[in-house]
C-alpha cells in the first residue's frame, strides 16, 4: 500500500516571491462547462493555494484532504476535484463503448 503524500502550503515555506497562479485557461478540463462558471465569478486566474493544488487534483485519482481557512478556495479544489471525476467517468465509459463495439 502507498503511503499518504502530505503536502504543506505555507506562508513560510512559499514567500510571496516563489508563488505563482494558474490561469484557468491552463487547466485541461473538459467539457469547459466549470471553466467558463468560473470566468463568469470574475476570476481568470487560480490562487496560489488552489494553484499549487491544481496539479496533485488534476493528475491523480488518490484521495485528497484540504484544510485551509475560511475564504482560501477550498470549495473551488472540491468542484476541481468532480469535474476530474466526471471527466475520467465519460472518457473511460466512451473508451469501453467503442472498443466493445463491432462492425
Amino acid at each position: 500500500e502507498d503511503d499518504p503524500i502530505l503536502h504543506t502550503f505555507h506562508l513560510q515555506n512559499r514567500p510571496h516571491h516563489r508563488r505563482s497562479t494558474v490561469p484557468l485557461t491552463q487547466l485541461p478540463l473538459h467539457p469547459p462547462s466549470l471553466l467558463r462558471l468560473w470566468q463568469s465569478c470574475k476570476f481568470q486566474h487560480l490562487n496560489a493555494m488552489q494553484s499549487e493544488l491544481s496539479s496533485k487534483v488534476l493528475k491523480s485519482t488518490d484521495n485528497i484532504v484540504v484544510s485551509a481557512p475560511t475564504g482560501a478556495g477550498k470549495t473551488t479544489i472540491f468542484e476541481m476535484a468532480m469535474a476530474k471525476l466526471f471527466q475520467d467517468i465519460i472518457l473511460s465509459s466512451s473508451s469501453s463503448s467503442s472498443s466493445s463495439c463491432t462492425t
